[in-house]
């Protein structure tokens, strides 16, 4: 990296902090708070929110059935125990996701009741504990909002918001 490019990166992250102050600044709580549970859960939400996150970001994809589930990738592999299912083996399939071929479980071949069923685990990131693998599911949007709405009319000194991206 050349030293202007340097400097500019080091005026701009001075510049945007330097109005900055602990009580000004939002909090993030990606995917929850991935960092303790397995990410996209209630209980990362109910993590990051009561680590003091202002708001919880999620990600969605839409089932079979046209239901709205809270997980990452469009695929299940990565976080839940699809594998343990042998009734679900004839739905692996190919397709292309960002440029690579991928074969995998996709959510949009699962009904909601299906993916029910799995179990979240904590793949790919060895900082965590393991110790909440196989314990939650896989939550709805509709379940996310009504849990966030109810621990937020409880938690009076701060609003914490959800933001579905």
């Amino acid at each position: 990296m050349s030293s202007l490019k340097l400097y500019f990166i080091l005026l701009f992250l001075f510049l945007t902090t330097a109005e900055c102050s602990l009580d000004s600044m939002e909090v993030i709580g990606h995917r929850g708070s991935p960092n303790y549970m397995p990410e996209n859960t209630l209980e990362s939400f109910a993590v990051g929110m009561y680590s003091g996150a202002n708001f919880i970001e999620l990600d969605v994809q839409i089932t079979k059935d046209h239901q709205v589930i809270v997980i990452h990738d469009p695929y299940l592999s990565r976080v839940t125990d699809i594998e343990n299912f042998p009734e679900f083996a004839n739905r692996k399939s190919t397709r292309l996701y960002k440029n690579k071929e991928i074969q995998d479980y996709f959510v949009d071949e699962f009904t909601l009741e299906e993916l029910q069923k799995l179990k979240v685990y904590q793949k790919l990131v060895n900082t965590r504990p393991k110790i909440f693998d196989g314990k939650f599911g896989l939550p709805t949007l509709d379940e996310v909002i009504s849990y966030m709405t109810k621990e937020n009319s409880q938690r009076k000194s701060k609003d914490l918001n959800y933001s579905p991206v």
